[in-house]
């Protein structure tokens, strides 16, 4: 463009064609000077229109070259109109079975709630169509179409989510359901992993391990999958919220049990982010950067997951505390003293209350902060000498109960009150509030060390708000459900609170979310606990990956100067 440019400019200048025949006048230096300066100043003038043109017109022109790309650099989003949405779906209806796209209402409305989100989806936040995809090469075929009409898609798996993560913010938007490519590929018992599809759940892959030859041998062992989130949770969903569980003491996120992800972006491009080997330094870490990015980056459609040899031997330990924070120091000593344990997790008082009314528990347990711990070795001595080290570091921090587990039946009664805790929370709500109550089920995490001054300041906002809560905990990694009971027309005032011990948890240095996500929920507070620069450098990189916004669009970030918090714009919509 610049060749041509000064090219013209020189033939306007001198007043001669090329293929003049008449002898050019020789130049001087300040003819030269003068032409080469004027020039410079008209490219100059036209660069700047040019590229003032880009960025007026794309509005990210801007920030190209800038590390991040704040909220203030992006234009209002422009998505497909309902003309160009028919004319996606007639496009792809000539690509997959028709059969897999709905509009039924029934189907509609499963994809637009699961009645545990505390916000419910407004008229506007429910999909046109939901499309079910049956393999990688369709979902690459539905979002090559969805890229080229700029059609608002949300990725959906099991649907268990917390944080209002499928509901579809945008008009005429699509859900891409992946839950019927729920194939188990292959398991590797040497290499201890399974390739997996994306909508195989926890529960279908720990099921399928139980039947292998391995598990027949003499000594009874099995493989199995050590996450364990919410029941029937799928690997899709697992690693787009970085889920984990009541097994997450032993055995980590879900981003420390992928090896690899096979996902589709935006446009339609395949991607697959590592080999098997369980180390491999090649290249950029895309296996973490897809884990935790909630469906905004990518659809993924299979993986590689990490399994482990279930101990031969296991035992369940109670132990009651008068005091919180004794209760921390001992689980502070368990580790310190190098005992891995299966799981360490924590009942508040007011979780107690509730396990005592059950009718799901036989035995009454004291009024108090109460540990539930799981242990397994490779035989009972091994785990003996385990439950010895236990008892003795938690009377050592005053503990006021200790009991363990002498055999399979009791090892069930004793975890029954944590492995239950869901159910019986409702049942204790239930009959203290009536049928109109509801449960706002919450997630933070702060570092072990400021465990006892969170849930303490916590419970005081609670108190002081005049709501009731029960409180189940992941101690050891620090990560607390203070789950709060209100009435519908409490709705307002019971976010308010929730929001207030989130910012509790970034001010003792932990997060907004241990496990469930931000999804729409807790995206104004992102940026309260990174700070802006890092959202922003999330931004860039979800434009890089997604130019079009049309991945789960106002999830995690904001993309829309327009936008508000709660998925709603300012701006005039099609």
């Amino acid at each position: 463009m610049y060749r041509q440019f000064f090219r013209h400019q020189k033939q306007w200048k001198i007043g001669r064609s090329y293929s003049s025949s008449q002898p050019k006048a020789a130049a001087s230096w300040k003819q030269i000077f003068g032409y080469t300066a004027g020039g410079v100043v008209l490219g100059s003038i036209t660069a700047y229109f040019y590229f003032e043109n880009v960025n007026l017109k794309t509005g990210l022109s801007k920030s190209l070259y800038d590390s991040t790309l704040p909220i203030k650099n992006l234009p209002i989003m422009e998505y497909g109109s309902a003309h160009d949405l028919e004319a996606a779906i007639a496009e792809l209806k000539q690509k997959i079975n028709p059969a897999n796209i709905s509009q039924h209402k029934d189907t509609i409305l499963s994809h637009s709630d699961n009645g545990c989100n505390p916000i419910k989806p407004l008229e506007s936040q429910k999909p046109n169509y939901v499309i079910f995809a049956e393999s990688t090469e369709e979902v690459s075929e539905i979002l090559k179409i969805m890229h080229k009409y700029k059609i608002p898609t949300i990725p959906f798996g099991a649907g268990t989510s917390l944080e209002q993560h499928f509901f579809t913010t945008r008009p005429n938007s699509v859900i891409l359901d992946t839950s019927r490519m729920n194939k188990i590929l292959k398991v590797n018992e040497l290499d201890l992993d399974a390739t997996v599809q994306c909508g195989v759940s926890w529960n279908q892959l720990n099921d399928h391990l139980k039947d292998l030859p391995m598990s027949a041998e003499e000594n009874g062992t099995c493989l199995m999958f050590g996450c364990d989130c919410g029941l029937n949770a799928n690997v899709s969903g697992m690693i787009a919220t970085n889920a984990s569980g009541v097994g997450a003491q032993k055995h980590g996120s879900m981003v420390q049990n992928v090896i690899s992800i096979t996902a589709v972006l935006a446009d339609g491009t395949i991607v697959k982010t590592k080999q098997r080997p369980r180390k491999s330094s090649a290249g950029y870490n895309l296996t973490g950067l897809f884990s935790g990015s909630e469906g905004t980056l990518a659809v993924v459609t299979e993986c590689i997951v990490k399994l482990t040899v279930v101990n031969p031997y296991e035992t369940v330990c109670v132990v009651q505390f008068d005091d919180l924070y004794q209760s921390v120091n001992a689980v502070g000593k368990f580790a310190q003293n190098g005992l891995t344990l299966d799981a360490i997790e924590m009942l508040d008082p007011n979780m107690m209350k509730a396990v005592n009314f059950s009718s799901q528990v036989s035995q009454e347990f004291d009024i108090a902060p109460t540990l539930f711990m799981k242990l397994s070795g490779l035989n009972k001595i091994v785990v003996d000498e385990m439950v010895k080290k236990v008892e003795k570091i938690s009377r050592d921090h005053d503990c006021k109960k200790f009991l363990f587990a002498k055999d399979k039946q009791e090892e069930e009664e004793l975890f029954a009150a944590r492995k239950n805790a869901l159910w019986i929370m409702l049942d204790y709500g239930y009959d203290i509030y009536g049928d109109d109550v509801k449960l706002w089920i919450t997630d933070a995490a702060v570092p072990l060390s400021r465990a006892p001054e969170y849930l303490q300041r916590a419970n005081e906002i609670v108190e002081k708000s005049g709501f009731k809560s029960v409180t189940v905990a992941h101690l050891g990694a620090g990560n607390f459900h203070i789950d709060l009971f209100y009435l519908p027309h409490q709705l307002s005032a019971c976010e308010k609170v929730v929001k207030e011990m989130c910012k509790l948890s970034i001010e003792l240095e932990g997060t907004v979310t241990g496990e469930h996500g931000v999804g729409l929920g807790k995206k104004e507070l992102l940026p309260l606990e990174l700070g802006e620069s890092s959202v922003d450098l999330m931004r860039k990189i979800k434009f890089a990956m997604d130019p079009n916004g049309i991945l789960n669009p106002d999830k995690v970030i904001k993309i829309d100067s327009n936008e508000k918090f709660n998925g709603t714009w300012s701006g005039k919509q099609d």
